[in-house]
């Protein structure tokens, strides 16, 4: 049985003369790694606030179809990240730690829990030196870590993420990533919507493209982004993989599959010069 199961679901926002989603099913399992793409305006947002639950109470408009999560008769709770972490903030606590005791306490967890599980999250995310930091005046990417580990203190089976590096040079956006996928060998299921799987086609298990609110590919990040009709749905291939396809129709590229990242290109052009 899938962790996260989406059957024949369909949304319109408030005043949308069209729906944003139309006839989704998806199912992921438990402890996967999948990435949301699609050009600007395909869904990949509303997906993740499907998922999130803030569809449509938060937003309101028409949903229709089902959306089941775990593997109980009650529905796990997920965690959502937003693009903009500063958006995140509750704006009422003045250090980091007192931020991620945020939620919590809402919750009216005993304090020594408390404090053990923000122990354990900043040593996570690598946010212990600025525990006793105002969150106002940190960096994109300290930001980002915090808004994240916000979310981890709440223990999700399911974290949701929505742009989370967008904000971010080149290399912050590797260790976001790289941090992401540390928690989810953790054991936690995640779920996220990206522009560009840069720095991702060897952290994901499964790619969804999406198009004008539909489902129009699914699968490994190597079937989906070496697929010929990507580029159709605004999805943004690797630059290795388009060198390749040009090599190889020129015969300067040999092989079964075509390469997503710099480590599997070498072979493809050592099997053309061994013609």
């Amino acid at each position: 049985m899938a962790f996260l199961e989406i059957e024949n679901l369909s949304y319109t926002y408030p005043l949308g003369e069209s729906p944003a989603l139309d006839g989704i099913d998806l199912r992921i399992g438990q402890g996967e790694f999948t990435v949301i793409m699609g050009s600007d305006g395909a869904g990949r947002s509303t997906l993740c606030r499907v998922i999130a639950d803030l569809i449509p109470r938060v937003f309101g408009g028409e949903l229709t179809g089902r959306v089941r999560i775990g593997s109980g008769q009650d529905r796990a709770r997920p965690g959502f990240v937003f693009d903009n972490p500063f958006n995140q903030f509750s704006g009422a606590k003045f250090t980091v730690a007192e931020e991620l005791a945020f939620g919590m306490e809402n919750l009216g967890i005993d304090r020594r829990t408390m404090e053990a599980r923000i122990d354990e999250v900043m040593a996570l995310v690598d946010i212990t030196d600025i525990k006793d930091r105002n969150p106002s005046t940190l960096s994109g990417g300290q930001a980002q870590r915090v808004a994240l580990a916000s979310i981890l203190v709440m223990e999700p089976e399911l974290l949701v993420l929505d742009e989370p590096a967008s904000q971010l040079d080149p290399a912050g956006s590797r260790e976001i990533l790289q941090l992401i996928k540390k928690v989810n060998r953790r054991g936690v299921t995640i779920v996220m919507a990206v522009q560009t799987m840069a720095h991702l086609t060897d952290l994901a298990d499964t790619v969804v493209v999406l198009s004008r609110g539909k489902i129009v590919a699914t699968g490994s990040p190597q079937a989906v982004l070496t697929s010929p009709e990507m580029s159709e749905h605004g999805v943004e291939v690797p630059r290795v993989t388009t060198i390749a396809r040009k090599a190889r129709s020129m015969g300067f590229f040999h092989g079964d599959t075509l390469p997503i990242s710099l480590e599997n290109v070498e072979k493809g052009f050592q099997n053309a010069l061994l013609g």
